[in-house]
């Protein structure tokens, strides 16, 4: 399955601001994707992440060679993300049953900034 990898990662702020009802300028990141396939700015809005103080982010942005419910079928498993993000090395749902609202703790790889994580679906 032909694959082409992107490694991102956030070291500085930028602005960005989505049109929603209020108008509000907050510190973010933008995630930018590949540059075969460009990404509407009303799509990308909502795939913007707020950095902190001592947080980092970093995305993973890979093109698979696959019809998009298999590719689903991998990715909206929350329970497993290990499976398709390979720098987990384990997970498991803490709060809820895998569906919208669940909360799940992944242990990240040796090497990285961070080993332990938590996340909502």
């Amino acid at each position: 399955m032909p694959a082409s990898l992107q490694l991102q990662r956030a070291t500085t702020t930028t602005t960005l601001t989505c049109h929603k009802q209020s108008q509000t300028t907050v510190n973010t990141w933008r995630v930018p994707l590949t540059r075969e396939a460009p990404v509407p700015d009303y799509v990308s809005c909502h795939h913007t992440r707020t950095v902190g103080p001592n947080q980092c982010c970093s995305v993973v942005v890979k093109t698979i060679n696959a019809p998009v419910s298999t590719v689903w079928s991998v990715v909206r498993r929350f329970d497993n993300p290990q499976a398709y993000k390979h720098f987990l090395k384990s997970c498991h749902v803490i709060n809820g049953d895998g569906n919208v609202g669940s909360l799940r703790e992944v242990h990240v790889v040796s090497g990285l900034p961070c080993s332990i994580k938590h996340g909502e679906a």
